[in-house]
């Protein structure tokens, strides 16, 4: 029978707050010129 650890990775993700991406102004310029 499984665990409550099946989403072990999950929880601690959620509780490191390492796992957020944040998208640089400068990529974003560099996109939004393909769009003009």
């Amino acid at each position: 029978m499984k665990t409550k650890s099946s989403n072990k990775n999950l929880r601690d993700a959620s509780k490191a707050k390492k796992d957020e991406f944040y998208t640089q102004l400068s990529d974003i310029e560099k996109e939004f010129g393909h769009y003009e």
